[in-house]
């Protein structure tokens, strides 16, 4: 059996971090760093992602990747989106939920972004998941948004549907299999 490659995920959620670990397991030896690291205020994932990965790979100096989800929601014109984060520390558990109230247009994307960076190349790589937000809080496995987010073709939300298969359909399993196949196209 050959040696897996090792890379760096720069991540402070360990919840991310156990799905990059679970989804990259049989190619890829994830080494997880927390790094306090400014970011820009955008909407654009992209221009996120890019930002930390170089100003990571300062301190790093090894070949890294950094993810970024946003959870954009119709009704509200995209909002949260990337900041999703700090709406959920500050409104709680089902935070979509309390922002959408009764509101009848419940459409919402996950957005995942990566970037790999190893101090010359960069790799982005984005995907996202179609869905719709629940009316109320659904307990089970996950963080975030996985309580009240639905995706296209279930009738469960991520957090009922369990981490095993939330790892196999969602958003960040998209992007780091594309991501894979970047790395591995590339090398």
């Amino acid at each position: 059996m050959k040696d897996k490659k090792k890379i760096v995920l720069v991540s402070g959620n360990l919840n991310k971090v156990n799905e990059f670990k679970e989804i990259l397991k049989d190619s890829f030896e994830v080494e997880n760093m927390k790094l306090d690291i400014d970011e820009i205020q955008s909407m654009s994932l992209k221009e996120i992602c890019e930002f930390k990965a170089k100003e990571a790979y300062k301190i790093v100096k090894k070949p890294l990747l950094v993810e970024d989800t946003g959870f954009f929601i119709d009704e509200l014109n995209g909002l949260p989106g990337p900041f999703i984060k700090f709406f959920e520390e500050n409104l709680g558990k089902g935070a979509s939920i309390k922002l959408l109230g009764n509101s009848t247009n419940r459409s919402a994307k996950q957005v995942c972004a990566i970037c790999y960076y190893d101090g010359k190349e960069l790799i982005f790589e984005e995907a996202e998941m179609n869905g719709i937000v629940s009316n109320e809080v659904k307990e089970g496995e996950g963080f975030g948004f996985d309580f009240c987010f639905i995706p296209d073709g279930y009738d469960k939300t991520f957090s009922e549907l369990g981490l095993k298969e939330k790892n196999k359909i969602s958003a960040r399993k998209k992007v780091i299999d594309k991501t894979k196949k970047s790395l591995e196209s590339s090398a």
